[in-house]
């Protein structure tokens, strides 16, 4: 593991593409309230391995995108990243299915026409 620092933008892209899984271990809401960066991660293809303190924890677990696990499990979190890291087929699968909810349910496309169908549901 390395730590890099500040990165730009495109450099993000780049390492979370590269990467076999991203691990997001929140202990806090406080700290960690919706999770975007789960998202970003996802969007790459990335699986994740996160705790159920992450707002979108229901939407990894329901596409199989990624493992959540309890807060401060320490034994839970070291089995989720095994896991995903001894199963290439899972690995790719998750990617797979965590890109996909990204474009479904989180692109800004997507956010806006369900806004728009609602509105036009409440008129």
């Amino acid at each position: 593991m390395t730590f890099k620092g500040f990165l730009s933008d495109d450099d993000v892209k780049k390492y979370y593409a590269q990467s076999q899984l991203f691990v997001l271990p929140s202990i806090s809401s406080l700290q960690e309230g919706f999770g975007i960066v789960l998202l970003e991660a996802l969007s790459s293809k990335t699986p994740v391995v996160s705790t159920d303190i992450v707002g979108v924890a229901k939407d990894v677990t329901k596409t199989n995108s990624g493992i959540i696990v309890k807060p401060k499990n320490t034994s839970s979190l070291a089995d989720a990243i095994t896991d995903i890291l001894l199963d290439q087929d899972q690995q790719k699968q998750m990617g797979e299915n965590g890109r996909q909810l990204v474009e479904e349910k989180y692109e800004w496309k997507n956010i806006s026409q369900r806004i728009h169908d609602l509105y036009e549901e409440l008129l």
